[in-house]
């Protein structure tokens, strides 16, 4: 594709105390082949050194400074300041590959009827860079709404999307502990929902950095997004048609069930006890397994001997394919800000 031809691409990154990981990101930027891109930072308040990293790149970037309002605010200030025709968006901690956005502008320029393009990702942590992880996502193309709403496997750097569907459905929402880790989720389905053709694109494009936060906390916070994000969709997902094909009381019932054992698990025992009785209103063979549960964590409050007694049930669900709430639950969007 010569220059002159060549579409605008705005790279968003936000970056908020990133100085560790800023740099990479940015130099995974430049060293694109792709030629006509325009490189948005936004530092979201930062407190540690990425403010003088990012001066450093002040020729070849366009920085903008905002008190700290969380990533989706900062991915919103960049999308406001966005020129291009496509849009990328890549956390500060993560990077793409050189080819990446000449490979999907090529795409979208040849086929316009697809509105985004995602391609393979691979994932690493700081010990071991050059040990790629393979997380085995599932991947879709079309509409692809209905298999979305089950769990997000499209990490947010893996995608170009055209700033014209991102017009149609607005921007990222959450803030503090609302929908946190999961903002982009929410986002992804948003699109589905308004009709966004999604293309993958079996070639690893895009890398994602592995952090070993797995504080309970966490989890929890994770656990409570995913009824979250149910609850927004539940607010514009009114055909009662379009309902019953997402099978959507479904996920509904999963959340409110993995919610609950999260809860159970931080000690929050009534709370989480409702929780599992509100994901009960339905009949379903599966409901064993939640009632076992729910007694389980009458009798005993120790998480190790309720998993002892239930790993047995489990191993039953799996090998006769069943769908098991617990397990099928750990999906993309349990890694925070990678899989929504």
């Amino acid at each position: 594709m010569s220059n002159r031809l060549s579409p605008l691409v705005s790279v968003i990154i936000p970056a908020y105390n990133s100085g560790r990981f800023i740099s990479e990101a940015i130099e995974s930027i430049l060293e694109q082949i792709y030629p006509e891109l325009e490189v948005i930072v936004v530092n979201d308040g930062s407190t540690d050194n990425t403010e003088e990293i990012i001066r450093k790149y002040r020729n070849r970037v366009r920085y903008i400074y905002q008190p700290n309002k969380g990533l989706a605010e900062a991915r919103n200030s960049g999308i406001r300041a966005a020129r291009g025709k496509y849009l990328q968006f890549l956390d500060a901690d993560d990077l793409l590959l050189p080819r990446k956005i000449e490979r999907q502008v090529d795409f979208l320029e040849k086929f316009s009827d697809f509105d985004i393009v995602y391609s393979d990702t691979r994932y690493f942590n700081d010990l071991k860079k050059d040990n790629l992880i393979d997380l085995r996502l599932p991947h879709h193309s079309g509409y692809i709404l209905n298999k979305l709403i089950v769990s997000n496997f499209i990490p947010i750097n893996s995608p170009l999307f055209g700033k014209r569907c991102i017009e149609k459905v607005g921007f990222f929402k959450g803030n503090g502990v609302y929908l946190y880790g999961v903002q982009d989720w929410e986002f992804l389905l948003r699109l589905a929902y308004a009709g966004a053709r999604f293309k993958y694109m079996d070639e690893i494009l895009a890398l994602c950095r592995l952090h070993g936060d797995n504080m309970s906390s966490v989890k929890l916070n994770m656990k409570k997004a995913g009824l979250e994000v149910m609850e927004e969709v539940n607010g514009y997902i009114k055909s009662k048609r379009l309902r019953k094909r997402l099978k959507f009381a479904k996920q509904i019932r999963r959340r409110q069930y993995d919610y609950g054992i999260c809860l159970i698990d931080n000690g929050f025992y009534k709370k989480g006890r409702d929780q599992i009785l509100e994901s009960l209103k339905s009949v379903d063979i599966l409901n064993i397994d939640k009632m076992l549960f729910l007694i389980l964590s009458l009798l005993c409050h120790k998480k190790k001997m309720r998993d002892m007694v239930m790993k047995p049930l489990n191993l039953f669900y799996s090998r006769i394919g069943a769908w098991h709430p617990r397990t099928l639950s750990a999906g993309a969007e349990g890694r925070q800000n990678k899989c929504g």
